[in-house]
């Protein structure tokens, strides 16, 4: 009869992946098992201690609070990067005593105080007894409260030489923090860590006073990150209802944030990566067999060092056909290929899921998302904001609408600012409506912007530097940077332009920043262009869209600054 013994401890995410992995396969291959799993008390401190030089602690130290102190008696100190270094060197001792008494163990890994094994019951017995002898003599002491013992084959018997203390599972059970058994182990252990604190966590970030703060901590917190480490080592058809529970709480979320239901529509570009015109909110059902696939090729050669032996994951194939479903054909992975890294994959998934998803739109939706998608332009999205520079919780939240195509008025009516046009229910006139300066003031803001950019360079910028052109009034630096590269001085001139107009929208939706590029050509470098290098200086229109593209000759112009 087989047996496996858990000791656990924290995470080294490759490392323990590939203890998982062995373990499960392990357990896939055998017809009886039985497991045990269990921690030692102040690993760290006590055998840190055992070992530490005369010269270290040859008087305690003190620990301070207020007016009282407090003896410093034990282990290296908190933070000491010897600490885990010399419980290694403790804790090889013991490691290396098991090798040798029993080599037949299928399964003998360590990551600090989490060990793994696995192997005839006898076998983990006598490792147990190693462990439970050997180990206070190097002051590891055994925390039996930590124990269990499980039976993958649902025979007790194999509990029967162990210690009664243990706690005993028979078939399912948990291995360093993720589930390893039946579909419906694995579907109700993820609901209930998922049920356990997220739904609070959740509903507070809709209640907090400031939608971007809420949003950014939704994003980088509480969202696809929670999930992970779940999705790369159970396989992705055991969880898919937990994956889409989760997804649905995080939307939930998100729709508190911005006081709004959303669209299907709405909720695909959400889930999109900001590269692709999205949000970031990762969808974990969609991205779950993708990390599955990646994490198992990536710990594959550790666990096989392990075992000695070659594996073969039951659960590969499913995988992959899921995975490929989300795939465009051109990407489509086999077991045999080599496969990619998570984020590579998850790439792909956010490529055809972009394709599908600019498939359903109208031909506007269909320019914005693609102008989303501009290099950077989704910059603000991640943005923390500073006491400096930052949004009112009015201008995120209608920011948001807009760049995800969520409506921001009840129904189209005439623009109370200029009386001429229809404003739509997006919002889109708004940004080119000409009348109350608006788009004086956009323009002047990026001016002034630059050119706080350039003070801090030392590069000496003018602002609005007359008499450029001879026998004219006209005044297209908005900033002027002298001796700007061999000898010649640089005039910069602004502009923004809205893609989603009548004139550029059909060519913005199938061209990424069509319209700023066009925009440069036509109305900047066809009119000055030649005239100001006839002055001897260079010239360089800075055209951004609304939705945060930037002309393609501008990068250059940013490269030269960020190396100051």
């Amino acid at each position: 009869m087989n047996s496996i013994l858990t000791l656990q401890l924290q995470n080294l995410k490759k490392l323990l992946i590939a203890i998982q992995l062995a373990a499960k396969l392990i357990l896939s291959m055998a017809s009886t098992a039985s497991i045990a799993k269990s921690c030692l008390k102040n690993a760290l401190k006590s055998s840190s201690k055992s070992i530490n030089g005369h010269f270290c602690y040859s008087q305690h130290s003190l620990l301070f609070f207020g007016n009282f102190s407090n003896s410093s008696e034990a282990g290296v100190q908190q933070g000491h990067p010897l600490g885990p270094f010399l419980f290694c060197l403790v804790l090889q001792k013991l490691i290396a005593k098991i090798s040798s008494q029993v080599p037949n163990l299928r399964l003998n890994s360590w990551y600090m105080d989490d060990g793994s094994f696995f192997g005839n019951s006898r076998d983990v017995l006598k490792a147990w007894n190693i462990v439970k002898n050997e180990g206070p003599t190097l002051v590891l002491f055994p925390n039996i409260s930590k124990f269990e013992l499980i039976s993958p084959s649902c025979s007790t018997s194999a509990f029967d030489d162990f210690d009664p203390e243990f706690k005993k599972e028979v078939m399912d059970m948990e291995i360093l923090g993720s589930p390893i058994g039946s579909k419906d182990f694995s579907e109700k252990w993820m609901q209930e860590k998922i049920n356990k604190k997220l739904p609070t966590l959740l509903e507070k970030l809709t209640i907090l006073d400031n939608p971007q703060v809420s949003y950014l901590i939704l994003l980088f917190c509480a969202s696809f990150c929670k999930i992970v480490w779940y999705i790369r080592t159970v396989p992705s058809t055991f969880i898919t209802d937990t994956c889409q529970k989760f997804d649905e709480l995080v939307l939930k979320s998100f729709e508190g944030i911005i006081a709004c239901g959303l669209s299907s529509q709405s909720i695909k570009q959400i889930q999109l990566s900001t590269k692709f015109g999205g949000a970031g909110l990762r969808s974990s059902k969609d991205n779950a067999p993708a990390a599955y696939v990646s994490s198992f090729f990536s710990s594959k050669p550790l666990a096989q060092s392990f075992l000695r032996s070659p594996i073969i994951n039951p659960h590969l194939d499913s995988c992959f056909a899921s995975l490929n479903s989300k795939l465009l054909m051109e990407d489509f992975t086999e077991p045999s290929s080599e496969v990619s890294q998570q984020k590579d994959l998850s790439h792909k998934i956010d490529k055809s899921n972009s394709v599908q998803l600019s498939s359903e739109c109208n031909l506007i939706d269909k320019a914005r998302i693609l102008c989303c998608s501009a290099p950077h332009a989704s910059a603000w999205i991640r943005a923390l904001p500073t006491s400096s520079n930052k949004f009112t919780n009015l201008e995120w939240v209608l920011a948001m609408k807009r760049w995800l195509g969520i409506p921001i008025y009840n129904k189209e009516h005439m623009c109370v600012a200029c009386h001429k046009q229809i404003m739509d229910i997006y919002g889109h006139h708004a940004a080119v409506c000409p009348v109350s300066g608006d788009r004086i003031k956009r323009h002047n803001a990026l001016r002034d912007c630059f050119y706080d950019f350039c003070s801090n360079a030392a590069w000496a910028p003018v602002k609005e530097k007359p008499f450029l052109m001879p026998f004219s009034s006209e005044r297209p630096a908005d900033i002027f940077i002298p001796n700007f590269t061999a000898g010649k001085g640089l005039v910069v001139d602004f502009a923004c332009t809205c893609p989603i107009q009548q004139k550029y929208v059909r060519s913005s939706s199938q061209t990424l920043t069509f319209a700023c590029n066009k925009y440069a050509q036509e109305v900047k470098y066809d009119c000055f262009q030649s005239r100001i290098i006839s002055e001897g200086h260079l010239y360089l229109p800075i055209v951004f869209e609304s939705f945060g593209g930037i002309s393609d000759d501008a990068f250059e112009f940013s490269k030269k600054y960020f190396k100051v």
